[in-house]
């Protein structure tokens, strides 16, 4: 009350909430927000929430005028505007601990068949320090269709008009800092109205006002979520921040006051908020700044693709039509063919794309990726696994010569020893996509011809013929994965060609070609030990001229054997086995094909449980294969032709791969240039064979390939002399 008897009345809401209890969170919809009188509006209020507990009253203040026209009133009612004018309609929320949340929209009721006014102020000046006299301007307000009567304005923002009809340019003085949204409301001679406001800032004299700064964590999320805001980056330059409110759902209203720099809230329902935090300084300067939350129902991202494998290249058609939003729609399809992190293709709001892959994966699998996004902005992905079967080929690194490479799986990972002076070298994965570091096991001399390698007591282990010497050494690794070794053991002073070594009953044998040209003979030595640290006296198996060449040594039924070819008459390819598992006895060499020339680059292997054999027919230019009718290789079928295209096989090597015989070989058909070719047989005993393939043919290539089963499918390493280096092809 003035000195006139004037009185005056303001109010403040006190919330006082039970200890441990989250507020609810009031939120509702009105339909239809605007029309003309009368208007029924229907509101819905249903979308409020309470995350740890139920609401149980709802308070309807239907024209925003701080009376509750229905208290108690349910969550749907509806009300009837009878009088033109712009309204703002409250609903206040109460839990069963007696918390309370407040929400409000605007309904714009017009005089029918009028067009309402369109508010417009500005403010000078919009800053400074206190008393702040500001001049407000609305004369930029209008009326398409008639004229504005009334001019009312809440200087301070807090919902109580300081001038009722005080007409469109009145002056006010700020006494005290703040942050003001001063507005305007505008009536037309209908009744019509609208609003507008401007921001004023006032600061207290010789104070530099704070600089707000929000963020918040997470800031898009589905229901209920606990949003963490932090202020701290929130900044005063000539003093200190003494006070952080926090408007969580954006309607004007501080659900915080003094409620710290890093309040968390929990949004119940769906919908888009624009926090406001505002930051007040030790001398009463305000600053606001706001963050977005998004609080929405995630879309479901599903994928498919038809074909999901094949050979390359391989066209798959991808859908992602079966994706799904539960409150929206999808505008966004984005493809990611590799799941490398990089969204190759975006179809925007078609679900439906295809994509072609030229060559395999690095693991023979590829993983799809769709992402889709939605009308709110959420995203969610969706994979599915793609197979690509195919060769993937590659020059081994650090292999400038690459002759007599030997193929084994180390410890896990395929590993190759070749002749470049004796080198070795291991992948770094199960495939043989990447390559580790190369080792040098021997130097000095032309050394590493005709290299053999077999797991010796665990470790990789390599025999090979130091030409220079005319001797047959053997170096074994001093770990499981071959990245050190040991010193080379000379293990035969007089010849030591065809090396062929393999783990014969606990210990490290060798079967190769001794002596000296034309006095060559096949031999066999076996180690004191199960590293190979010493060696035993060889033993001549064949004493026949010439015998011993192309030596293939493996366990046939529990005892060593040997395959290889005489390259003087009575010629032909034989087989001998031990009559022992040392192999310190051994039997009768048995002539497996007589035919003249035959023989070169022989390989044993056990096939099915019976000992085969495949080689070259230097006459016919042909590669054949031949398997024992019993285990123990005592007697033999028929010679098979596999390949006569050409001059083929004078290279080759076999290994059983899923169960059926593979060979791996040269085809010298292109002149003085070689390709590498493979074929399998369609059977387990090798009695039929499939149709040869051309792999490499890219340069002089497929010279010496050894053959390996690696992570259950085919890998070759094999030598290129233009240029000299060594290849590895891997069958995905």
């Amino acid at each position: 009350e003035d000195d006139d008897g004037d009185t005056g009345t303001d109010t403040v809401s006190i919330t006082v909430n039970v200890p441990g209890n989250s507020s609810p969170e009031a939120n509702f919809i009105a339909t239809p927000t605007s029309g003309d009188v009368p208007l029924t509006v229907d509101f819905d209020g249903t979308s409020s929430g309470d995350d740890d507990g139920i609401i149980v009253r709802y308070d309807w203040d239907f024209d925003g005028d701080g009376n509750y026209e229905i208290y108690d009133g349910g969550d749907s009612p509806a009300w009837t505007y009878n009088f033109a004018g712009s309204y703002n309609a409250y609903l206040k929320v109460t839990d069963d601990d007696g918390a309370q949340s407040a929400s409000w929209t605007t309904i714009t009721v017009n005089v029918p068949g009028n067009a309402p006014p369109v508010a417009s102020v500005g403010a000078a000046p919009t800053s400074g320090d206190y008393p702040l006299t500001v001049n407000f301007n609305a004369t930029g307000s209008s009326d398409s269709d008639g004229v504005i009567v009334r001019y009312d304005w809440d200087i301070d923002g807090d919902g109580n008009y300081e001038f009722y009809d005080g007409g469109d340019s009145p002056a006010w003085t700020y006494n005290f800092a703040g942050s003001y949204d001063a507005y305007v409301k505008v009536t037309d001679d209908d009744g019509a109205q609208d609003t507008d406001f401007v921001t004023i800032t006032v600061n207290t004299p010789g104070n530099n006002p704070p600089v707000a700064n929000v963020t918040g964590a997470p800031l898009l999320a589905e229901p209920p979520v606990a949003v963490t805001f932090d202020a701290t980056g929130s900044t005063d330059g000539d003093g200190t921040i003494v006070r952080y409110d926090w408007d969580f759902d954006g309607d004007g209203n501080y659900e915080i006051y003094d409620g710290g720099s890093t309040p968390t809230w929990t949004y119940t329902t769906v919908g888009t908020r624009v926090v406001s935090m505002k930051v007040t300084d030790d001398d009463g300067a305000q600053d606001i700044d706001t963050v977005t939350v998004v609080v929405t129902w995630y879309p479901t991202a599903v994928i498919s693709g038809v074909p999901s494998s094949g050979n390359a290249p391989l066209t798959v058609n991808f859908d992602g039509s079966g994706s799904s939003d539960p409150d929206g729609t999808i505008v966004k399809y984005e493809w990611d063919w590799e799941s490398d992190g990089t969204y190759d293709q975006d179809t925007g709001g078609t679900p439906t794309t295809s994509h072609t892959y030229t060559t395999p994966a690095p693991t023979g699998t590829f993983t799809a990726t769709l992402r889709v996004t939605d009308n709110g902005g959420a995203t969610d992905t969706d994979s599915m696994i793609i197979t690509v079967h195919g060769w993937v080929f590659q020059v081994v690194p650090g292999s400038t010569w690459g002759r007599y490479p030997s193929l084994l799986v180390v410890n896990g990972y395929p590993a190759i020893g070749f002749d470049a002076s004796l080198k070795y070298i291991r992948a770094t994965d199960v495939y043989g996509a990447s390559w580790g570091g190369t080792y040098s096991l021997d130097s000095g001399g032309n050394l590493g011809l005709e290299v053999s390698m077999a797991i010796v007591n665990g470790n990789p282990a390599v025999s090979y013929f130091n030409y220079d010497l005319n001797d047959l050494k053997y170096v074994r690794a001093n770990n499981a994965d071959g990245t050190s070794w040991g010193t080379p053991v000379t293990v035969d002073s007089n010849g030591g060609r065809s090396t062929s070594l393999a783990y014969v009953n606990g210990r490290p044998a060798i079967a190769y070609t001794g002596g000296t040209n034309p006095n060559y003979v096949l031999r066999y030595v076996r180690a004191d030990n199960a590293d190979g640290s010493s060696w035993g006296a060889p033993i001549q198996l064949d004493g026949s001229s010439n015998s011993g060449n192309g030596a293939s040594l493996a366990i046939v039924n529990g005892n060593p054997a040997v395959a290889y070819y005489l390259w003087a008459a009575p010629y032909g390819v034989r087989y001998v086995r031990a009559s022992d598992p040392d192999g310190t006895g051994w039997g009768a060499p048995i002539t497996v094909d007589g035919t003249a020339w035959v023989g070169w680059s022989t390989t044993l292997v056990v096939v099915n449980g019976n000992p085969a054999v495949a080689y070259y027919h230097w006459s016919g230019e042909d590669l054949r294969y031949a398997r024992a009718t019993n285990a123990d290789g005592s007697a033999w079928g028929a010679p098979i032709t596999v390949d006569a295209a050409g001059d083929v096989g004078q290279y080759l090597d076999i290994a059983v791969i899923g169960g059926l015989p593979t060979i791996a070989y040269t085809d010298w058909d292109t002149g003085d240039w070689a390709d590498l070719k493979y074929v399998q047989a369609t059977n387990p005993d090798g009695s039929a064979w499939g149709v040869p393939i051309f792999l490499d043919t890219v340069g002089d290539v497929g010279r010496q390939p050894s053959i390996a089963e690696v992570a259950g499918s085919v890998s070759i390493a094999y030598a290129c002399s233009d240029p000299y280096y060594l290849k590895y092809a891997h069958l995905y």
